[in-house]
């Protein structure tokens, strides 16, 4: 799997929200979520696209396990996350599970953590979009 990385601050409020709302909404993520995460911070957009023939759950468990070792994954004070599926291959209830249990890895930390999930008949592949953030020094 190639997770590509991007820096990304309060400057790129529109193109973080027009990658968002590819398909239908699951649970939604609106530009006031965007903006909680990223005005005033500055931070890093990880994205990531299932590769043919592997499971959801399989893909998942390795951007989690890949992401969670990266620094500023590790020191980051806001997530934001959009998970897209394909109308023809939705994430099944231990999918979900893997998702919330990388989401346990910050209950220990007072953060804003934004999160949503949509269904595109356009999209071929299963994508995670992940934003992490912390306050401007």
């Amino acid at each position: 799997m190639r997770i590509t990385e991007k820096h990304v601050n309060e400057s790129h409020l529109e193109e973080v929200y027009q990658l968002i709302q590819k398909g239908k909404s699951i649970f939604g993520i609106d530009m006031e979520d965007v903006k909680s995460v990223l005005v005033g911070k500055e931070g890093i957009l990880y994205e990531a696209y299932k590769d043919k023939g592997i499971e959801n759950g399989a893909f998942m468990e390795e951007f989690f396990d890949t992401v969670k070792k990266m620094e500023m994954v590790q020191n980051c004070t806001g997530i934001l996350f959009n998970i897209t599926m394909p109308d023809d291959d939705p994430l099944v209830m231990d999918d979900i599970d893997i998702f919330f249990c990388f989401l346990k890895l910050f209950e220990e930390k007072n953060m804003m953590i934004q999160w949503g999930m949509r269904v595109s008949e356009a999209e071929t592949q299963t994508s995670i979009l992940m934003i992490c953030t912390k306050d401007r020094l």
